[in-house]
């Protein structure tokens, strides 16, 4: 299995890369997910659904003739600005500012956390308030440092907000609070209709006709931030997902098994939205047990266990092994080697065939350290990301200027009202 897991990790990760939902790479490793649950037998269903799409071509921030580094968050609308900027760091100070045509300055305890979407199911008082006063303020544009939380790195991510807004490194905030003058923001961006699709993959039990009718459901997300490919979120649940499936391909077993690829995460969780329309909320009773893989690898501590209406009702199983996963002391360690030797170069294959693979005409799942031209194992490993990826054990990226690097995709589409899904 671990083999396996490489396989996927390394195709998710180095092969396709950040993924957000709505963009080309998210169609690929949808396509790639697909294509691997096929290849060992299992009914797929891909539930397609329309979402908006965001592109963002460059971004710059000057003053007077000199650039500084800038990024524009994801799913800012465009704008070309030169205003003078107001400062605010607090819900009081950002009342009282005069924002109207100007770039609001944020900073301090009002970039303590990200601001959560207007739509976001558990948005909170101080979400609505920021909201409410940015809106009613009209400023030109928006502009603020990093959230000092470490698994965000941009204050807002809303479609929904038609504010512009972009990201600047702390040193770069802390020299404008202390100018004086005009500044200049470009942010070129587009939104797009596109669609996302979550991939749902079922194996059906070999009982008596008889028998109650009950199912497993193992699920992860298959999307990413728009800058991270994402290893420790979440293709290391993806890769779980998938050798669990080829691992219980031929498996006897009591009740039916379901796999669930979900899309769009990340930004907003509609995928689930979709699957529970789909299935509607009373097939949800045949659930025996549902398990979600979200950054599986994490190191930031022993585990990422979180179990849920597990009460004494339930079976004693998945409770004395969630029991054992929770007393582990030590984290599972999946590295993608910088350098693959031959043993793992050889192309794998799978028990019931070939895993389907868009760029080999073999069909092998590229391994490790293996680019489309057969050699090339140090770059390619390198793109998988930094250390907070450290699920994955890599030598760390170059950093890129701002503005420079391809076009960023990534897509969203406001949620309906949210009813419970089996991992939630």
């Amino acid at each position: 299995m671990r083999s396996a897991l490489t396989c996927h990790l390394a195709e998710l990760c180095v092969e396709i890369g950040a993924r957000p939902v709505g963009s080309p790479a998210n169609d690929r490793a949808a396509d790639y997910i697909r294509d691997c649950f096929a290849a060992l037998g299992l009914a797929v269903e891909e539930q397609a659904y329309a979402c908006t799409g965001w592109d963002c071509m460059a971004a710059r921030l000057t003053i007077g003739d000199e650039p500084l580094p800038v990024e524009a968050n994801a799913f800012s609308p465009p704008c070309d600005v030169t205003a003078e900027a107001v400062p605010a760091a607090t819900l009081e100070e950002l009342a009282a500012a005069d924002l109207t045509g100007k770039i609001a300055l944020l900073h301090g305890e009002l970039v303590a956390e990200p601001l959560s979407a207007k739509s976001w199911f558990l948005r909170g008082e101080r979400d609505d308030a920021i909201i409410a006063r940015l809106e009613a303020g009209r400023p030109a544009a928006l502009l603020a440092p990093p959230p000092p939380t470490p698994h965000y790195e941009q204050f807002t991510a809303d479609w929904e907000l038609e504010i512009p807004a972009a990201t600047a490194p702390r040193p770069v905030i802390e020299r404008l609070l202390r100018y004086a003058g005009p500044l200049r923001l470009r942010l070129e961006c587009a939104r797009r209709p596109a669609t996302a699709r979550n991939i749902v993959a079922r194996r059906p039990a070999h009982r008596r006709a008889d028998a109650p009718p009950g199912r497993i459901v193992l699920m992860a997300h298959l999307d990413t931030r728009i800058n991270t490919p994402g290893a420790v979120d979440n293709a290391a649940g993806v890769a779980a997902l998938l050798a669990l499936a080829e691992a219980l391909a031929d498996a006897t077993l009591a009740c039916d098994l379901e796999f669930v690829a979900f899309n769009s995460e990340e930004y907003l969780p509609i995928g689930d939205d979709e699957y529970v329309r789909r299935a509607g909320e009373a097939s949800f009773a045949d659930v025996a047990l549902a398990i979600n893989m979200d950054g599986v690898g994490y190191r930031g501590g022993h585990n990422t266990v979180a179990p849920f209406n597990l009460g004494p009702d339930r079976p004693r199983l998945p409770r004395a092994a969630l029991d054992r996963a929770l007393a582990a002391e030590q984290p599972l360690d999946l590295r993608i080697p910088r350098r693959a030797g031959p043993g793992v170069q050889r192309r794998r294959r799978l028990r019931r065939g070939p895993l389907p693979d868009r760029h080999d005409r073999d069909g092998g799942c590229r391994p490790a350290g293996r680019s489309r031209g057969g050699r090339r194992s140090d770059r390619e490993v390198r793109r998988i990301g930094p250390a907070r990826n450290a699920g994955i054990r890599v030598a760390p990226a170059r950093r890129r200027p701002a503005g420079a690097g391809p076009t960023r995709s990534v897509s969203a589409r406001a949620p309906a009202r949210r009813p419970a899904s089996p991992g939630s």
